[in-house]
């Protein structure tokens, strides 16, 4: 028993100092699992960073691939930037002269230059266009015409002006008005501005006249400032109302020997789809408007003969009989062509009771700009002067138009005709 007793005790005791093992390793390993737990959750933050950092470094590198890109962008739309303000600015520059005239829009930006004639020798007489220059004037209005809207005088009817070179307007050929100096006829001793500024000239009476007027000049002043140096003095210049500096130009014109006339518009056939501008006459005005709008046109320049009707307007007989516009023309001592060739002057009525001036336009040139036609036009109406004695001939400031006439004049075949200045050609039973 003894022995039993003594090898339970052993076991037992054997046991109990397992279990206190067992313990204290339980104990010894529950910490060692905390630790082992609590360097994982510090892995886990570190892992975090490292991520985040990865994830951030795409982003920095994003961000500096972009600037380089954006700051080229810039520069290219700066340059661009420049170079259309540059363009503006010189089509502003180029084109500062033009005006806001529908109408002349179309006109050609080159002109085929003209070489002078010399073979028609008038020097000797031009007597008008050597007068002195104007001082000043008599300051009495002249009396309105009926049915017209009455013009405020100014007193001092002095030109702005005065200089040995100046040749219009004439003393006592206009009156001083807020519109400008619009011309009228000499109360002393009755002379009209179409006697006064017509370009005097000597015809062989055994050859036809032909007489040539470009229109639509005065727009570009470039393009007439050539013409009116290149072309032979023989030629008519007709000039737009529209123009800036249509003064100054007809009045270079006058200096070049030049005769000049000043275009009048008229309301269309086409109107209001083609628009001949705020300064037309038209049927559908009253008259104060249309006397503002003719007394504005009077008083853009100076010492033109008379007024050339724009092309295609819906004017007749009776129209000019009852509308006091074209009696007030006439009354003012001016002449009046009518452009349209394919009718009746719608003036001439008018004209012949008043024993006023007048003319009528024959051929276009160019209303068919080929060189063929063109050829057969100017054929045309070289026949038609045979046949009638004279004719008058209308062309555009255009290239092939002015290189058309350029050939002829520069013909043997001008020699047998008189070239004429366009008021030679005006019937006038004054």
């Amino acid at each position: 028993m003894s022995n039993f007793k003594s090898q339970l005790t052993e076991e037992i005791e054997k046991r109990g100092l397992s279990e206190q093992a067992a313990e204290t390793s339980d104990v010894k390993k529950k910490p060692k699992l905390k630790k082992e737990k609590t360097p994982k959750k510090e892995k886990t933050p570190k892992v975090k960073k490292a991520k985040s950092s990865k994830s951030k470094e795409p982003k920095i590198k994003s961000k500096k691939s972009a600037i380089p890109f954006s700051f080229t962008s810039f520069f290219i739309a700066l340059i661009l930037g420049l170079v259309f303000l540059c363009a503006f600015m010189a089509y502003l520059y180029f084109n500062a002269e033009k005006t806001a005239a529908n109408m002349e829009a179309k006109l050609p930006t080159k002109t085929a230059l003209v070489n002078k004639e010399t073979s028609v020798n008038i020097e000797d007489a031009q007597p008008v266009l050597r007068m002195q220059p104007v001082v000043s004037a008599p300051t009495d209005e002249t009396t309105p015409t009926a049915n017209s809207t009455p013009i405020k005088q100014k007193t001092d009817e002095t030109e702005q002006t005065a200089s040995d070179t100046q040749i219009a307007p004439f003393t006592g050929l206009f009156q001083n008005t807020d519109f400008g100096l619009l011309p009228r006829i000499n109360k002393e001793n009755g002379m009209t501005a179409f006697q006064a500024y017509k370009k005097p000239t000597t015809v062989n009476q055994n050859k036809p006249s032909i007489a040539f007027i470009v229109t639509g000049l005065g727009i570009n002043n470039k393009q007439t400032n050539t013409l009116i140096n290149d072309i032979p003095d023989n030629v008519t210049l007709a000039f737009s109302p529209y123009g800036i500096t249509v003064k100054k130009l007809m009045m270079q014109a006058r200096q070049a020997g030049h005769e000049t006339w000043l275009s009048l518009p008229l309301q269309t056939k086409d109107f209001p789809l083609q628009d001949p501008g705020p300064l037309a006459i038209l049927n559908a005005a009253n008259i104060r408007q249309n006397q503002a709008r003719l007394n504005t046109v009077m008083g853009k320049a100076a010492g033109y003969v008379g007024f050339i009707t724009e092309k295609d307007h819906i004017f007749r007989s009776e129209d000019a009989r009852t509308n006091p516009i074209f009696k007030e023309i006439f009354d003012r001592g001016l002449s009046i062509i009518d452009s349209n060739n394919q009718s009746i002057n719608f003036v001439g009525q008018l004209a012949e009771r008043n024993g006023r001036p007048y003319g009528q336009n024959n051929f276009w040139l160019d209303e068919d700009l080929s060189p063929l036609a063109l050829n057969q036009r100017l054929r045309q109406a070289l026949e038609y002067s045979k046949s009638t004695g004279g004719a008058t001939v209308m062309l555009r400031p255009y290239p092939s138009s002015l290189k058309t006439l350029n050939k002829f004049l520069d013909s043997v075949a001008a020699r047998d005709f008189n070239i004429v200045p366009a008021s030679a050609l005006v019937k006038d039973d004054g």
